[in-house]
């Protein structure tokens, strides 16, 4: 009996010590983890900090004003190219008309209007402590925190659209950051002699259902489920939040346009949304009506309209960018006036 202890007792030990070798084993694991996380955070903080220090460098190439060439045409991609890296706001390119061959239009001074799309600036939460008085009720609409970077934009957006004599109709996204960006912009376009004389709010250039659900998970978790229905805020709230933010020059929205999308929204339907509801402001404000349209709203939308009206994708685009199409009244084809911030390349 007492030989059957003895064993019982080496067999205890033999696999105690087989559970210390393996933790250790598992420590050593981990702190081997640790460290690769630490050195991958590391080469990220580099290549961010690399490309912030690439942008300032091609900051005065692209914002130095050059006569504009002649638009040429877009040859047809044999393979994926990289394009337009910071390209000069004068610099037109040639790209695709419209999709439904829409050619009626204002001919004249105005030809077939305009369409500049803009992102609007930087979020607040990207601050993950960041709080604002709704945060709880609705996540999704952040305020935004940086702006100065709207009024620098807006002086590169009147010089693109100089040449054809200023806007003639503001178009924002309903959420709380793009009001606020497309407010500053208006502000400093007064100044400037190129503001907007018309507001209008779209419904149908709101955010994606997919980052709305995001937003709602991080910020609800476990409390509530991530639905992607969007509270909007009201009229008067809208018209109150134009007004304190453009100093006064904006107090009047002429109204509201689109549809407020599904809440089983895909990603994919997202960015068809933003080139089809384009698509319509090009058609019946552009070419309809020979008017210069000035939209804000997300880094989606911008897609969306290079998407529509040229032969690429958008890769990069980074807070307050913005691209600029003008429309040729006959035959609806676009040419892309000038952009910043944004990275775009032809897809085959």
């Amino acid at each position: 009996m007492l030989e059957g202890q003895k064993a019982g007792e080496l067999q205890s030990m033999k696999l105690a010590y087989k559970l210390v070798k393996e933790r250790r084993l598992l420590e050593a694991a981990e702190a081997r983890y640790a460290e690769y996380v630490a050195r991958l955070g590391t080469a990220e903080a580099a290549l961010v900090e690399t490309r912030r220090k690439i942008t300032e460098l091609l900051a005065p190439v692209a914002e130095k004003e050059a006569p504009p060439p002649e638009p040429v045409k877009a040859a047809e991609p044999a393979a994926a190219a990289v394009r337009h890296q910071q390209p000069s706001p004068n610099a037109p390119v040639q790209a695709k008309g419209p999709s439904n061959a829409s050619a009626g239009g204002t001919i004249g001074a105005r030809d077939g209007g305009a369409l500049v799309v803009m992102r609007h600036s930087v979020r607040l939460d990207q601050d993950e402590k960041a709080e604002w008085d709704d945060r709880l009720q609705r996540p999704y609409d952040t305020p935004i925190v940086d702006f100065e970077l709207p009024a620098r934009q807006a002086q590169l957006i009147a010089k693109a659209v100089n040449d054809l004599g200023g806007l003639d109709l503001l178009v924002v996204s309903p959420f709380r950051r793009c009001l606020q960006t497309a407010a500053v912009v208006a502000a400093q376009l007064d100044s400037l002699g190129a503001c907007p004389k018309r507001v209008r709010v779209h419904t149908g250039l709101g955010e994606k259902v997919h980052n709305v659900k995001k937003c709602q998970r991080e910020v609800w978790a476990e409390q509530r489920p991530a639905n992607g229905i969007v509270q909007y805020l009201s009229g008067e709230e809208q018209t109150a939040l134009l007004k304190r933010h453009s100093v006064g020059v904006l107090s009047v929205i002429e109204g509201t346009d689109g549809e407020v999308p599904a809440p089983d929204e895909s990603a994919q339907d997202g960015t068809r949304r933003f080139s089809r509801e384009l698509a319509a402001l090009r058609d019946k404000h552009c070419l309809g009506l020979g008017e210069r349209v000035l939209v804000v709203a997300h880094g989606d939308t911008v897609d969306g309209a290079v998407r529509a009206f040229s032969d690429e994708v958008v890769y990069h685009a980074q807070e307050c960018c913005w691209v600029a199409f003008s429309f040729d009244a006959r035959s609806g084809s676009a040419t892309r006036l000038g952009s910043s911030r944004v990275e775009s390349m032809v897809m085959d």
